[in-house]
This record gives C-alpha cells, sequence and structure tokens, in this order.
C-alpha cells in the first residue's frame, strides 16, 4: 500500500462523535457557571440597594419619619418617604436589572419612640422566576 494521505470518512465521524462528547459537558459547566455569577453579581447589587436605603433613612429626621410611619404598629408602604436620590437610583436599576424594591415602616409596638423600618429587593433569577426577596431591618429610635 502507498502512503495514506487522508481520513476515511469514518474516522473523521468518530473523532468528530468524541469531541462532541467532550464539548457538551464543558459547555454547561461553563454556562452554568456564568450563571452562578450573574446571580452573585445581583445578590451582591440587592444588598448595595439596601444598604443604600438604610444609609439615606439613617440620615433623616425623626420627626419627619415618624410622619410617614402615621401611628401604625403594622409594616405599611414607605411610599415617597425615601430620599429622592435613592429612588432615582432605583429606576435606573430597575430599568436594568430588573430590581424591585419596597421599603416598609411602622412604629414598634412595644416602645413608640422607637421606628422600625423593613427594606425588600426582588429581581428575576436565572430560571425566569422571582428570587426570594433580601431583606433589611433596621430601627431608628428618638433622640
Amino acid at each position: 500500500m502507498k502512503d495514506r494521505k487522508a481520513y476515511t470518512i469514518l474516522e473523521v465521524l468518530v473523532a468528530s462523535v468524541i469531541f462532541v462528547m467532550a464539548a457538551v459537558p464543558i459547555y454547561y459547566a461553563v454556562a452554568g457557571s456564568a450563571s452562578k455569577g450573574v446571580e452573585t453579581t445581583k445578590l451582591s447589587m440587592a444588598r448595595k440597594i439596601l444598604e443604600s436605603f438604610r444609609e439615606e433613612i439613617m440620615a433623616c429626621r425623626y420627626d419627619d419619619l415618624e410622619t410617614f410611619a402615621g401611628g401604625s404598629t403594622a409594616f405599611i408602604a414607605l411610599n415617597g418617604g425615601y430620599p429622592k436620590t435613592l429612588s432615582d437610583v432605583l429606576d435606573f436599576q430597575r430599568d436594568y436589572k430588573d430590581f424591585e424594591f419596597q421599603a416598609e415602616i411602622r412604629v414598634n409596638p412595644d416602645r413608640d419612640t422607637v421606628l422600625e423600618l423593613r427594606g425588600n429587593v426582588t429581581w428575576t433569577a436565572t430560571g425566569g422566576e422571582k428570587h426570594k426577596p433580601e431583606t433589611l431591618m433596621f430601627m431608628v429610635i428618638k433622640p
């Protein structure tokens, strides 16, 4: 036989099958890692939103916050009760990162000199369902 300089169709087919068998698991591993990275980034952004909310509220006067609570001992929505700078940031993040933010306030049932605030952030997870809310609760005490 003379020197062979070409591959048969069977050799090409076997090599292709072996390549696909190796490439598919590698693809899923890389895609899964990327998905986890996106989730981690969104969780980090949610925590930054909540910390920003807390910092903005802590800069407000107690009397102003007490007005928003309206004497309620059950949590009520803090609509417009947080500063405009935070609402502007949230509008931007909602447009580009699909975050939803809810702020709530109440007067502590045991002490009327304590206001309790709660912030919840949700977002769409990788599978398309809503992620479990990331929550931050804190108190503001009358000086």
